[in-house]
């Protein structure tokens, strides 16, 4: 009996360690095929933002039209999306979307970003030009969606001063500069709110920088 029990202690102990093995196997396997996966998700949404830049940069009149060209906007929400999960600084950010440009053989006028992270997969995004005579657009941008919170005629792009949460994320208040370029400084606060899942601006308020 304790022949036949060494025996079976033995060929227990070698099926384990097969089984261990084998699970291993299972799970290099398996790591391997979501990093693949990943790498492929990543390259096909940078070719589709600079399939998106490549469409927005043949658009006439680009520095007025490109505060309402979808193509733009969907672009800046991939490239958004590409720095949460990168886990990008504002200056990261930058570099990355100007790469992104050079790689898009864009050639025109180079919009002007400003942004700031509220929380995560929430920007507050201002778009824009170092002229004070161009237009200015600043956007909530949250997960793949984008809401305008403010748009001015002329004064430079719109300076972002501070973004918060509050009331369980619930509520977001944006404090800017609406007119950069303006001679009477302006201080604009906007006020948003979550209803069924999307933001709204309830209101937004704007008064002189004393």
């Amino acid at each position: 009996m304790g022949i036949f029990s060494g025996q079976q202690t033995a060929e227990q102990i070698n099926r384990t360690q097969v089984m261990k093995k084998a699970f291993l196997i299972i799970c290099v396997f398996f790591f391997v095929l979501g990093i693949r996966f990943l790498s492929e998700a990543e390259d096909n949404r940078e070719k589709r933002i600079m399939d998106l830049l490549s469409q927005t940069e043949k658009v006439e009149d680009l520095e007025y039209m490109i505060h309402s060209n979808r193509h733009f906007l969907e672009a800046i929400s991939l490239i958004l999306l590409e720095a949460e999960e990168k886990n990008m600084g504002s200056d990261e950010l930058r570099v990355y979307y100007l790469d992104l440009l050079a790689r898009a053989n864009w050639k025109k006028w180079t919009p002007y970003l400003r942004t700031t992270k509220v929380v995560k997969n929430i920007y507050v995004v201002s778009i824009g030009a170092a002229a004070v005579t161009q237009p200015s657009s600043l956007y909530l941008f949250f997960d793949s969606h984008r809401l305008l919170i403010d748009r001015r005629d002329e004064g430079g792009t719109i300076a972002i001063f501070d973004a918060s949460v509050s009331d369980h994320m619930q509520r977001i208040k944006v404090t800017y500069q609406p007119v950069p370029g303006s001679t009477r400084p302006m201080k604009a606060t906007a006020y948003l709110e979550k209803k069924k899942d999307k933001w709204k601006v309830i209101k937004v308020v704007t008064k002189e920088d004393n």
